[in-house]
């Protein structure tokens, strides 16, 4: 039987999955875009949950969201293709350069992460990384002051703040059409 603590988050994870729904669906036009962006809003969370609790962020759901952002443009919404082409690969190559930069402080599952939001968010992606940004940087900071001198050489898990600005963004900027 899972735990106390484990239902909990679990909880806790659907709740926000199904708020960050709702949000984009109310947020989001047309509908069948909003359809697209909510699937990608519950990736983002399961992103998330995963990475917390491995420090592992799963290919497969990086995948699903970078295709969404790509398959849908080349099917249907063209005129979008080539800013989140751009924004993808500027995206990976500053990230590839901070990864190595930063000797194993941002993980390749991160930078794929992000690659796969400027994909999916074109200009838009600027905004999720900054709001991305400055959560992990609020948490690191956190994490500082609650742990000291200890708490500087603690690692976090950066996808769950990636995947936030991701949720951020979607719902507060304008992202190109997906369909």
């Amino acid at each position: 039987l899972l735990s106390a603590r484990r239902r909990l988050g679990i909880a806790v994870a659907v709740t926000v999955a199904a708020a960050l729904v709702a949000a984009t669906l109310v947020h989001v036009s047309p509908a069948r875009a909003a359809a697209l962006y909510a699937a990608v809003q519950v990736a983002l969370v399961a992103i998330a949950v995963v990475d917390l609790a491995t420090r592992r962020i799963p290919n497969l759901l990086v995948l699903v969201i970078a295709l969404i952002g790509v398959v849908s443009r080349i099917a249907v919404e063209r005129s979008a293709l080539a800013e989140s082409l751009v924004a993808g690969a500027v995206v990976l190559g500053i990230a590839s350069l901070l990864a190595y930069a930063a000797k194993g402080g941002l993980g390749m599952g991160d930078v794929k992460l992000a690659t796969a939001l400027g994909l999916l968010l074109g200009k838009a992606v600027v905004a999720a990384l900054f709001v991305g940004t400055a959560l992990g940087a609020v948490a690191g900071l956190l994490i500082i002051l609650r742990q000291g001198a200890a708490g500087r050489r603690s690692t976090l898990a950066y996808g769950p703040y990636l995947a936030a600005g991701g949720a951020v963004a979607i719902l507060l900027s304008t992202p190109p059409p997906l369909l």
